[in-house]
């Protein structure tokens, strides 16, 4: 097996990306304060619910699982009580990803696959993409790689569809990362080639750097040595530039 773990943990959550941390919802156009200057309900309901995934999101990051869960689990229920379809994909999907770094997987594969339902019924197809992504993730941590093909192949659909080029790279480098693990050189390197191309013209110097090592583990598995030192001198000059 290859010693490089997933290309990419989570998409649209709080490791990783923080776009869960921002309220993107029916709450991200509210002001605050009513005609008079009184505080609207909506609105600090709102706030209330930021602050605990914040809270949480921050207790996450260092390490605090266990509160982070308590925090994210008391929104959860609130947010389930008053009916709000929005904050309750925001904490579910933010516990799924905290089970996931903890090891969880059966109860981070539940989550996942909950905060997935309630995007399809919402429609968003980024917000899809990215659950379908995060689901994938969980099964390629759980080996089970015919499901991860099957859930990064359809996040990689969708965000081919929608121009989504981060998301696209991101499952094009999943995809590669589940290949290899199978054995199948040939859509692996395919498949990494791909999204080395988009990150380079990303520019993300980290990302390339990820794909360049993935791609030398293919070349090492293929017994092309001087390719995969290649490919390991670029990913080192790429990571000298993200520090400069």
């Amino acid at each position: 097996m290859f010693s490089l773990t997933p290309y990419r943990r989570t998409r649209g959550a709080l490791l990783g990306l923080v776009l869960l941390l921002i309220p993107v919802g029916p709450y991200a156009q509210s002001k605050p304060g009513g005609p008079h200057g009184a505080s609207n309900p909506a609105d600090t309901r709102a706030q209330q619910f930021k602050k605990l995934n914040v809270d949480g999101a921050t207790a996450a990051l260092k390490g605090d699982y266990q509160t982070a869960l308590k925090l994210q689990q008391s929104g959860l229920n609130k947010a389930k009580a008053l009916k709000d379809t929005f904050w309750t994909l925001v904490f579910t999907a933010n516990m799924a990803n905290v089970y996931e770094v903890q090891g969880l997987y059966d109860k981070a594969l539940r989550m996942q696959l909950e905060a997935l339902k309630m995007s399809e019924r919402g429609g968003n197809q980024k917000a899809i993409a990215d659950r379908l992504f995060n689901v994938g993730t969980v099964y390629t941590r759980m080996k089970q790689y015919d499901k991860a093909l099957d859930y990064h192949g359809r996040s990689l659909k969708i965000s081919q569809k929608i121009h989504d080029t981060r998301g696209e790279s991101s499952s094009l480098g999943n995809l590669g990362y589940v290949y290899l693990q199978l054995g199948r050189y040939d859509k692996a390197m395919n498949n990494l080639q791909q999204a080395l191309k988009l990150h380079e013209r990303l520019g993300n110097h980290e990302d390339i750097a990820f794909d360049l090592d993935l791609i030398a583990q293919g070349y090492d598995a293929l017994k092309q040595p001087d390719k995969a030192a290649e490919n390991r001198k670029r990913a080192v000059e790429e990571r000298a530039k993200k520090s400069k």
